[in-house]
């Protein structure tokens, strides 16, 4: 009988961690891997309606330097994690440990590290995020979204693998019905800056976008902000009469 592989995966905190995570864990299951994922509470609500998944809580924070008792807090916080990663790993001891990067991965990846598992890290933006950078002499490979990647010593260049952004099925298999013979008489411009709602794609693109309609260009934005900014953000387009719809963050985003 084939022993299967086991995988764990690292992630938490915000979509634009955990929704490359899921996708990573529907591929392994299609090819009979056994996928287990770790999770906290931030990341939590963004896959509680995937049953199928085998989810592992594990706290975890930033470290917080505002004062010395947020600091101390921190700190205790992820020692926790990290010792509760340990304790996880030496019963259920993967063949590969994937760290989705931010900080919610930081403690599995530690506790690999230690106990000499094999761990790849995951970094889909242009400059390295802290925990990854601190994860990098660590770690076996680190894939990466754009091959350019900011913040990454030259030793390490030969850990690095483009890989692309890691995208759901659902968005891949989209089929878009009775488009073909639509006529293009707008163009239609959709902005999206990640689960925090991106503030200064909300601050910055209005006025570029405005530049479009003082030279007769006809558009129509779709724009994905924070709450705290739809009714200022609604109002500059109504300003400049353009057409818009805001949203905030889902992760129906194809729905």
């Amino acid at each position: 009988m084939i022993k299967t592989k086991k995988i764990l995966i690292a992630t938490g905190g915000t979509g634009g961690h955990v929704f490359p995570a899921y996708s990573l864990v529907n591929n392994f299951i299609k090819n009979n891997y056994e996928v287990k994922l770790t999770i906290d509470n931030r990341g939590l609500k963004y896959l509680k309606n995937y049953r199928h998944l085998n989810l592992i809580k594990i706290p975890t924070s930033p470290l917080l330097k505002k004062n010395i008792l947020k600091f101390l807090l921190s700190l205790i916080i992820i020692s926790f994690s990290t010792l509760k990663s340990l304790i996880f790993l030496i019963f259920d001891r993967p063949s590969i440990v994937f760290g989705m990067g931010g900080y919610s991965s930081f403690p599995i990846c530690i506790a690999a590290a230690i106990l000499r598992i094999k761990f790849v890290i995951y970094e889909n933006n242009l400059i390295i995020g802290k925990a990854n950078k601190y994860l990098l002499p660590l770690a076996k490979k680190i894939f990466v979204s754009y091959k350019d990647l900011e913040g990454v010593p030259k030793k390490y260049n030969s850990k690095i693998i483009e890989i692309g952004n890691i995208v759901r099925e659902e968005i891949i298999n989209l089929k878009l019905e009775g488009t073909t013979n639509e006529k293009f008489d707008t163009i239609k411009i959709l902005v999206l800056g990640g689960s925090q709602g991106a503030k200064v794609f909300a601050d910055k693109l209005p006025h570029i976008f405005k530049r479009f309609k003082n030279f007769e260009i006809p558009i129509k934005i779709y724009q994905q902000c924070q709450k705290n900014q739809n009714y200022q953000l609604s109002e500059f387009y109504k300003r400049a009469e353009i057409d818009h719809e805001i949203f905030n963050f889902t992760d129906d985003i194809i729905g």
